[in-house]
């Protein structure tokens, strides 16, 4: 299941799961009922036996992070997909909204919420830091939406960003990286 679940994208754990009725998160909750009733599960084993199971143990410690970083991706592409989408209604090159305005799509409301996602980004590329795969991995598969967020900025505001925000700055600093 681990092998299977890295060759997927970061930020579609949903649909993962509503393919195969949540067979992704079984393993989870199986060595979770396990360890809870440890003493019962594992009374009269031998010492080999408690060796092997110890070792699945830690596969399964080990597949349990693989699964809750698919799982911030998917939450954190899925806020960042909301935002977006209300960052594009306030767009007025879109027929349906020249004539709609609201200050809760205004940018200057909206730009806390980007340095959040820009935050929560830039610390799942820095806890990766000692897995440079892992790093690419979330580069290629949430860059896009977090560059689309940070450059909706006017240069304006953009100006303004650079100097108040240190994870703004840090964007428009590495923001090439997204362009290749």
């Amino acid at each position: 299941m681990q092998r299977e679940l890295v060759q997927k994208s970061l930020h579609q754990l949903a649909e993962y799961q509503d393919d195969t009725y949540a067979a992704y998160l079984k393993p989870i909750i199986v060595a979770a009922d396990y360890k809870k009733n440890w003493a019962n599960w594992t009374a009269g084993y031998s010492a080999e036996e408690l060796a092997d199971l110890m070792e699945a143990q830690a596969k399964i410690a080990q597949y349990e992070k693989v699964y809750s970083m698919f799982e911030y991706c998917s939450d954190l592409n899925h806020a960042m997909l909301v935002l977006e989408n209300r960052i594009s209604t306030s767009n007025a090159n879109i027929p349906m909204n020249v004539y709609r305005f609201s200050k809760s799509t205004d940018i200057t409301s909206l730009f806390p919420e980007i340095e959040q996602c820009l935050q929560a980004y830039y610390d799942l590329i820095d806890d990766c830091k000692e897995f440079p795969d892992w790093q690419r991995k979330v580069r290629f598969d949430l860059g896009n939406t977090v560059s689309y967020l940070a450059l909706n900025l006017d240069e304006s505001s953009r100006d303004l960003a650079v100097q108040h925000s240190p994870v703004y700055a840090r964007f428009d600093m590495e923001k090439q990286l997204y362009f290749k």
